[in-house]
């Protein structure tokens, strides 16, 4: 499947938890995306999603 857009997540230290909460919650639509990230939110994107 061919990805729709490039999405980049990107927080703040005290916001990366709500980011990632939000992209949990809109993981279905994210996986039709190609999603990137700063390193420690890759990070946690990564651990969140194990």
């Amino acid at each position: 499947m061919e990805h729709d857009k490039k999405i980049a997540l990107v927080a703040h230290d005290n916001k990366k938890g709500d980011l990632i909460e939000w992209a949990l919650y809109n993981r279905t639509l994210l996986a039709h995306h190609e999603v990137y990230a700063t390193g420690t939110t890759g990070e946690y994107w990564k651990g969140a999603r194990l």
